[in-house]
């Protein structure tokens, strides 16, 4: 395994080091499709080793070409407004596949549709949840914890019901993308709301989108990305022919999904892989370019990114299972984000309680000029959730006494593996702010780049995660990991007080 291991570190720093080349080339710039192909080039070397089925690494490195091929076909460039919606387009078609392809799974995910009928109570809850800001709050279903107003809520309908056990998981996996975010559901409701409808109705349409989601996947995401207005002057997409790009890109990785379900793969894991892989392509964009024009900005991406590679590599050899690699991936990142911090007398702890307060989570802080989609506070979770386990690595590490480097360094352990900030020192631009800012007072210049960065929190380690997940899946293709819970935590929810470990559809039903 530890051969493996060390094939899994190579593959990811590669990808990770080819997307931020390509970052910090084309930064400032134009956008276009044909810059993503360094990064796809990359992808294309990654290969199966030792006991990892070749069918889930196949599906991944398909799915990151057909995402490239079918932009490539279909436009140059894709405006800012047009990308977050391009991750949201994989898993429509592949369950569609799947559709085509079983019987048996088509049949279960009929028996869910039916039965979303008589879920009109999880529904109503759902909607007042959301609409009492009390996302986030604890909620045991039978002795399980979850976030309560959540898709998940709505979807425990499928708990009594005889579905085979394997296409439970798949359709809870398929739920995070299918309907869009944890406030899906809610979303569709709320609007109904807002523009006059009686609650009744407002039920009405928000089981009308499930019901219509689940059985008509890709039509029903054509038709909401048609519908979809960014600005009220100008309709969304007209950079992009979503009809095009869903039958462009199923027709391109249908064989793919069909040799990973002869090969025994997990429909969950089917279902995850292509939506890892066009995520984590679709951080090389304009807006990223925009972004990373600043200089400190560009430093803090490349310092973190950098950070990531030496701790991985460090500890090559010690792996002894992909998970490992994952936490400690996620785990470095958090580590170098939180010592910029302390560059300049902050932490994650003086940041965190601000983030909440302008997540879109919190009903008491409504925004003058909203611009965030649904889901915007979603991200800053994702990021809170770097940055508090960063706190925590290096709280400890203080704590506890451990040696610092020859350079003053602290080395902060990730459950067994060190974690080397020394590329923080490292960074010319990074170490010297003062060039960018006031010369004599630069305190908030690292702060103010990191912020930035702080809605695109994919950014710091998407293409290394995405690659390391891959490969775990390729190692337990049977399990339903999706996704994996060992990196990802529920940090804004144990500070509101709730005992929520993690966030994972797989294992919330």
């Amino acid at each position: 395994m530890s051969e493996i291991c060390t094939k899994i570190v190579e593959e990811a720093i590669s990808v990770q080091r080819a997307e931020m080349e390509v970052i910090k080339n084309k930064r400032g710039g134009r956008f276009a499709i044909d810059d993503v192909l360094p990064y796809v080039e990359s992808v294309n070397k990654m290969r199966a080793a030792g006991d990892q089925s070749s069918f889930v690494i196949d599906l991944y490195v398909d799915s990151v070409n057909a995402h490239f091929l079918a932009l490539k076909d279909l436009a140059r460039t894709i405006p800012p407004e047009d990308e977050p919606f391009l991750e949201r387009l994989q898993v429509p078609a592949v369950l569609e596949i799947l559709y085509r392809e079983d019987d048996a799974f088509r049949k279960s995910v009929r028996m869910f549709i039916n039965a979303v009928e008589s879920s009109r109570t999880l529904f109503g809850i759902e909607a007042m949840s959301g609409l009492g800001g009390s996302i986030g709050r604890e909620n045991e279903p039978k002795g399980q914890t979850l976030p309560s107003g959540s898709v998940e809520q709505v979807l425990k309908s499928m708990r009594p019901m005889e579905i085979h056990e394997e296409h439970r998981l798949a359709l809870m996996a398929a739920s995070s993308w299918l309907l869009d975010d944890l406030q899906g559901v809610g979303d569709v409701i709320f609007k109904k709301i807002e523009s006059g409808a009686r609650l009744e109705d407002a039920l009405d349409e928000g089981i009308y989108f499930v019901k219509r989601v689940f059985e008509e996947p890709a039509k029903a995401q054509i038709d909401i990305e048609d519908s979809r207005i960014i600005d009220p002057l100008s309709p969304s997409h007209l950079s992009l022919d979503v009809r095009r790009y869903i039958e462009k890109y199923s027709s391109e990785v249908e064989d793919a999904v069909k040799e990973a379900m002869k090969d025994g793969v997990h429909y969950a894991n089917i279902l995850s892989i292509p939506a890892f892989s066009a995520g984590s392509a679709s951080i090389l964009s304009q807006s990223t370019l925009n972004m990373a024009k600043d200089d400190l900005a560009m430093a803090v991406l490349e310092a973190v990114a950098r950070v990531t590679e030496a701790s991985l590599r460090g500890s090559a050899d010690k792996f002894r299972s992909p998970g490992q690699l994952l936490v400690l991936a996620a785990g470095s990142s958090g580590c170098a984000l939180e010592y910029i911090l302390e560059m300049d007398g902050l932490s994650a702890l003086d940041i965190i309680g601000q983030l909440r307060r302008r997540s879109t989570l919190d009903p008491q802080s409504p925004q003058k000029r909203p611009v965030s989609g649904g889901s915007s506070g979603f991200y800053h979770l994702d990021f809170v959730d770097l940055i508090y386990n960063g706190w925590r690595y290096l709280d400890n590490t203080s704590r506890k006494g451990k040696a610092c480097t020859a350079r003053g360094l602290p080395v902060p352990k990730v459950t067994w593996f060190d974690v080397d900030l020394s590329p923080l020192l490292d960074n010319d631009v990074l170490m010297k702010p003062q060039r960018y800012s006031n010369p004599e007072s630069p305190h908030s210049a690292r702060l103010s780049a990191l912020m930035r960065l702080s809605d695109q929190p994919r950014l710091f380690n998407g293409a290394a995660i995405s690659v390391i997940m891959a490969n775990l899946l390729s190692t337990q293709k049977e399990n339903a990991v999706s996704p994996a819970d060992i990196y990802r935590s529920y940090v804004m929810g144990r500070l509101m007080g709730s005992s929520s470990d993690y966030c994972q559809y797989a294992k919330s039903a």
